[in-house]
């Protein structure tokens, strides 16, 4: 290892963060280990900086073996079985009302003040006039809605609820993930009340469930546990767990298969999962997400297979996590993103 001492002299951040050696130190520290980077770092001080992000990078990523396809498909049912387990097992919750609003609204709220803001929350979901919820680029939002269904809302999206009468429905733009809690009919009236998700593409039939509905480019619905069933001008798709059912804006045509729901919902944990996400649907997604323009100037190794988890409640720390992973260089300069 001492052979490296001149070499780590000219390391940036993404090369350590892909260093075996430097990788095995901060994972799992030995005293040989930490014996080399205290001498090291005495020898190069004006290098802590550049370990520490480094360091930092490291653990923020957590790389997972590429599984063979039967492997892969037998977890995904697993996964899928045991969230619906937990979910059937699981007490009712109760989930105290929040609201995010957009900023149009936070000026007025702090014109109008606190009374008239509580005024409003209390009034407006039972009004005839539709209440929409908006997020800007490079953030997400989490709405509970009035019947304590829960909606996290992903960056540049907008949702849309107006007087819930016979049915809850709901129009979205852009991408969300539900958590939809069953109703019954104050009637005594034995169907459940239906919650559909209203797209330009097709609209989603809910009861009760959990499922992720992209719209953008493509359209793509996800769905985590229950059922749900997919209204298009033409056709009816049932989905169960593990489904999803994605319309390319070319092709029209709707294409189901089975996937892990936890790549097409992890970013509202702050989180992407990279599971055969090419380098094409990583630009497309910092485009969406954070409302930046994507430029590809070097492509990976095909043969290179990305696996792993990346953090994004940091443009920064995402494009350095990226860089790793890709073994590119991954940099904003203004309003661009540079792959290269």
């Amino acid at each position: 290892m001492n052979d490296k001492h001149k070499l780590y002299e000219n390391y940036s951040v993404e090369d350590f963060a892909t260093d075996p050696d430097f990788v095995q130190w901060v994972k799992r520290a030995d005293p040989q280990g930490n014996e080399f980077w205290k001498a090291w770092l005495s020898k190069y001080p004006h290098k802590r900086v550049v370990v520490e992000e480094a360091r930092g990078l490291v653990l923020s990523m957590t790389f997972l073996p590429h599984p063979d396809a039967q492997e892969a498909t037998q977890n995904i049912w697993e996964r899928i079985n045991a969230t619906n387990r937990q979910q059937a097992e699981a007490p009712p919750v109760t989930l105290q009302p929040t609201r995010t609003i957009s900023l149009w609204w936070k000026a007025a709220a702090a014109i109008a003040g606190i009374l008239l803001l509580a005024g409003v929350w209390l009034y407006a979901p039972y009004s005839d006039k539709a209440i929409s919820y908006q997020t800007s680029f490079g953030e997400t939002h989490k709405i509970v809605l009035p019947d304590s269904s829960v909606v996290t809302l992903n960056a540049n999206s907008k949702l849309t609820l107006g007087r819930w009468e016979n049915d809850r429905e709901v129009w979205l733009q852009g991408e969300a993930f539900f958590s939809v809690r069953k109703k019954k009919r104050a009637s005594g009236n034995a169907e459940p009340v239906k919650f559909i998700v209203h797209t330009n593409t097709l609209d989603v039939n809910v009861l009760g469930t959990e499922f992720t509905v992209s719209e953008r480019s493509d359209t793509r619905v996800v769905l985590n546990t229950g059922k749900i069933a997919l209204t298009l001008p033409d056709k009816t798709i049932m989905m169960n767990p593990g489904d999803m059912v994605e319309i390319s804006g070319r092709k029209k045509e709707p294409v189901q298969r089975t996937v892990d729901p936890r790549v097409y919902s992890a970013w509202k944990d702050n989180e992407w999962i990279l599971d055969g996400l090419s380098l094409e649907k990583i630009a497309q997604r910092i485009e969406e997400t954070y409302g930046l323009k994507v430029v590809i100037k070097k492509n990976p190794d095909p043969n290179i297979e990305v696996t792993g988890v990346v953090p994004t409640d940091n443009l920064d720390t995402l494009l350095k996590a990226l860089s790793a992973a890709f073994n590119l260089t991954f940099k904003q300069e203004g309003k661009e993103v540079l792959i290269e």
